[in-house]
C-alpha cells in the first residue's frame, strides 16, 4: 500500500505492520521506535489492568510527518495526489 492509497482508504488508524511497509522498514524496527518514543506518528497503549501492550499508528499524523504539513482532517487530502 502506498501513502496515497492509505489516504484514499479513509482509515484513521493502521497496524505497525502496514505502517512499516509504507515507511520502508521492518515491523520490528517500527515497534522498537514506538516503544522508545521516537516514532512521531504512533504510540504504545494498553487496556487497564492488562500486561500486554498494543500500538496505535495514526494515519493523519503519519501523513503530516511524511508531507511536513499540519492537516487536521484527512478529507482535504483525498483530493491531493501525493507523488
Amino acid at each position: 500500500m502506498t501513502l496515497n492509497e492509505l489516504i484514499q482508504s479513509g482509515r484513521m488508524m493502521i497496524t505497525p505492520d502496514e505502517a512499516a511497509a509504507i515507511v520502508g522498514c521492518k515491523p520490528e524496527t517500527l515497534r522498537n521506535a514506538i516503544q522508545m518514543g521516537t516514532c512521531p506518528f504512533a504510540f504504545e497503549a494498553s487496556k487497564p489492568g492488562a500486561m500486554r501492550k498494543f500500538y496505535i499508528v495514526s494515519v493523519l499524523a503519519m501523513v503530516n510527518w511524511f508531507t511536513g504539513s499540519h492537516y487536521t482532517d484527512l478529507n482535504p487530502l483525498t483530493k491531493i495526489v501525493l507523488e
